[in-house]
């Protein structure tokens, strides 16, 4: 567990220094608005995994498991789960007939991003 005077470092860290900027902070914690029961429990679920990252080796280990979890949750509620599941139902119902098919999709749609 950081002391305080370390957190006071981290948390006067210059804007530069975030790996996630302030609007896309913003962005996520508007989600929550209306709901605080469930913007403490992010802010505990940073905390945890902000004390675990302190706590050495093993405890950035944890984090990093913990975090590779919260993306898989994360992936039904997007957009691209939502394309990769109708690519899915197209291939078994057979609307996606030639195995080259599949390819050529994902290509237009990565040449689509850019």
């Amino acid at each position: 567990m950081m002391s305080i005077k370390e957190d006071a470092a981290v948390a006067m860290a210059p804007r530069d220094y975030y790996l996630v900027d302030v609007q896309t902070w913003e962005a996520i914690v508007e989600a929550f608005e209306g709901n605080p029961e469930t913007a403490l429990d992010f802010a505990v679920v940073l905390k945890t995994l902000r004390d675990s990252i302190s706590a050495g080796r093993k405890g950035r280990e944890a984090a990093i498991a913990s975090l590779d979890l919260g993306i898989e949750k994360t992936f039904p509620l997007t957009r691209d789960y939502m394309a990769a599941l109708n690519l899915f139902h197209a291939r078994i119902s057979g609307t996606l007939k030639r195995e080259e098919e599949l390819p050529r999709l994902v290509k237009e749609i990565s040449e689509k991003k850019k």
